[in-house]
């Protein structure tokens, strides 16, 4: 169709190393966030020690990583326990519609590995996310007649309330398992608050975006309906529009002694010496589709530090990098029991 988006297809790779075996697959997204204000996004520069640009670390490190480890075991003539299916997904910034989209397409496999940047630690599950839009509205008029609330005020309160939202959802937090040890494991993210008038008039209108996440004790209709009541309990409801925008995903804890968290866990160790305690990521992604329609052992794990991703001096450390495929290495390779 005319001014259509252009298609944004995934790619399923598979290795079948014999019939019968168990199969393992591995999920890395292909999408990345804009480049914002980074100053060379698309070099793809190396320094001797990291590579620089929109991606490196959120979460193009990671394709290099498995591939690198494929070719290691190859060139080692080592045999996997399994055969290795690899998805790549686009779509994961914004919600996850790429791994939905490979995975109704169907798949069988007993672990799935969806791999981000977790500095090479092993997490068997990962908070929610709702995102959404609230608008204020009101009159305009001259700033030394005007009456009332600013839209802009409004939005300012609507902030407040999201704020002790958020405290008390930390403070459940405390007993949810996976997430009880993690300092700060849901977040309120203010995205962008917009209004524009004359210096002195009031505006009409002030639209402030924002995401807030939420863990696996809360469905994603329990979570916003929360929000809603956050939003819209006071008495400038009236004003006040709220809409459901951007991501909406579902929080997600798996088995911590399930074969596939223990033995990656016990990879990283071995490896690395990278120890990894029994917990959840206070990042969503993509493996809450694998875990729910696959059925498979599902863990979170990857090269690349959370700290660089999305920021305006994105790089990966390439030594990580080789670290994690060696993880990979032993972790398709171990043969002995849990």
């Amino acid at each position: 169709m005319p001014g259509a988006p252009a298609p944004r297809p995934n790619i399923r790779a598979e290795a079948v190393y014999a019939a019968g075996l168990p199969a393992v697959i591995f999920s890395v997204h292909v999408d990345v966030v804009p480049p914002a204000n980074h100053p060379e996004p698309w070099s793809g520069r190396f320094d001797g020690t990291r590579v620089h640009g929109r991606g490196s670390a959120d979460t193009k490190c990671n394709i290099v990583m498995l591939l690198e480890a494929m070719h290691a075991m190859q060139e080692l003539g080592i045999t996997p326990r399994a055969n290795v299916l690899l998805d790549l997904v686009t779509d994961e910034e914004a919600g996850g519609n790429g791994a939905l989209s490979a995975l109704l397409h169907g798949v069988e496999a007993q672990e799935a590995v969806v791999l981000e940047p977790t500095s090479l630690r092993v997490y068997h599950g990962h908070r929610g996310c709702v995102g959404f839009e609230v608008v204020a509205t009101s009159s305009a008029g001259h700033m030394g007649t005007a009456q009332g609330t600013s839209p802009i005020d409004d939005c300012l309160g609507v902030v407040q309330r999201l704020r002790e939202l958020e405290a008390r959802w930390l403070v459940e937090a405390r007993d949810v398992p996976g997430f009880s040890d993690l300092e700060r494991p849901l977040q309120l993210n203010l995205s962008g608050i917009h209004a524009d008038a004359w210096h002195g008039s009031t505006p009409t209108e002030c639209k402030l975006r924002a995401s807030l996440g939420f863990l696996p004790s809360k469905s994603r209709e329990e979570a916003q309906a929360e929000i809603a009541a956050a939003v819209l309990g006071a008495s400038d409801a009236d004003r006040l529009d709220l809409r459901w925008v951007g991501i909406r995903n579902e929080a997600f804890i798996g088995d911590a002694n399930a074969g596939a968290a223990t033995r990656l866990r016990r990879a990283a160790y071995e490896v690395g010496g990278i120890e990894s305690q029994p917990q959840a990521w206070c990042v969503s992604c993509d493996a809450r589709h694998y875990a729910r329609l696959a059925g498979a052992e599902t863990v979170v794990f990857g090269s690349g530090d959370l700290e660089q991703a999305h920021t305006d001096s994105e790089s990966v450390e390439v030594d990580q990098v080789v670290l994690g495929a060696a993880v990979l290495v032993y972790y398709l390779s171990d043969m002995r029991s849990i």
